[in-house]
């Protein structure tokens, strides 16, 4: 997962899941093997290698706090319980005895952004003391797996932002028309952009839509997704938020956009919202795009929707 989005849907990624486990199992020994996906709310669980003792599946979902890999998502480093039935930390947690964990070691897969994208751990139905080789061995493999994981979203993104591309984008909806709730879609682009590229150079607006990047990247809920589609035309897509819950990060983000400056030459955005209360989530690009269009006949730097 990727805030909504599966990415342990994507074969490469199943695959090379797949192999990580099996290896671990070669070096470490006959246990039990598990790669999750956490984030502030969720544990999830991606792929699971067992030898049959552990009672564990894939696409098990749990709050956050009722793992164990809670641990390791706050602190940041691995986790190792030789007795999971006498630590205090997971004596009384329901999945010790749901899934018959007797000890675990575990270490996060960090990305290199520094955000955490999940765990991978070993599990067996007895105590067990795991030494350090144990964690070097997971440590090792959880870094390859980062690094197949960033692969995989480099070729979702855009190179000069680093925000989701248009390709993301179609996967992303392919996803969401399958799953309930109501999401909200903002389409914006930057006012004259084209006089800042005559006037002040294509350098200047290359670093105009950095700044862009940058903005949505750090002004947008976690569960998120921002979009750059060509040129100077970006998009978020706020799953699970109603225009009403959304509208507070487009004009958070429009005000933001009037603090730029490049040359002394201020920005500004016209935007368009919309949610899919009133139509179809495969139709929410283009009516946004007329809304936006309807925000430049209304001159510019304003945020229009359906009244």
């Amino acid at each position: 997962m990727v805030g909504k989005y599966n990415i342990h849907n994507e074969v490469q990624f199943a695959k090379i899941a797949q192999d990580i486990l099996e290896m671990a199992n070669q070096l470490i020994g006959n246990y039990s093997y598990f790669i999750s996906y956490m984030d502030k709310c969720d544990f999830r669980v991606l792929k699971v290698l067992t030898n049959g003792e552990i009672l564990l599946k894939e696409g098990l979902i749990l709050p956050i706090e009722e793992s164990y890999c809670h641990y390791i998502y706050e602190e940041k480093k691995p986790l190792v319980l030789s007795d999971s039935m006498k630590n205090d930390r997971t004596k009384y947690l329901k999945i010790t005895t749901d899934a018959n964990i007797g000890s675990y070691a575990g270490v996060p897969i960090i990305l290199k952004n520094g955000t955490i994208f999940g765990s991978l751990c070993t599990l067996d139905a007895h105590p067990i003391t795991h030494n350090t080789n144990t964690v070097e061995i997971l440590e090792r493999l959880a870094s390859f797996l980062s690094y197949a994981i960033e692969l995989e979203l480099s070729t979702m993104k855009d190179p000069m932002t680093g925000i989701y591309n248009r390709l993301f984008w179609k996967r992303l909806l392919l996803q969401l028309k399958n799953e309930e709730g109501i999401h909200t879609f903002m389409l914006l682009d930057v006012d004259s952009f084209k006089v800042i590229n005559d006037t002040l150079g294509h350098e200047k607006g290359d670093e105009v839509i950095v700044k862009i990047g940058n903005l949505l990247q750090n002004s947008i809920p976690e569960n998120a997704f921002a979009f750059r589609f060509g040129g100077d035309e970006f998009g978020v897509l706020f799953p699970d938020l109603s225009l009403e819950q959304a509208r507070p990060y487009a004009i958070d983000i429009k005000n933001k956009g009037e603090q730029i400056q490049i040359s002394e030459k201020e920005i500004s955005f016209s935007i368009g919202i919309v949610d899919t209360s009133c139509i179809g989530l495969e139709d929410i690009m283009n009516q946004a795009d007329k809304l936006l269009y309807q925000s430049k006949k209304n001159g510019k730097n304003c945020i229009s929707q359906i009244s």
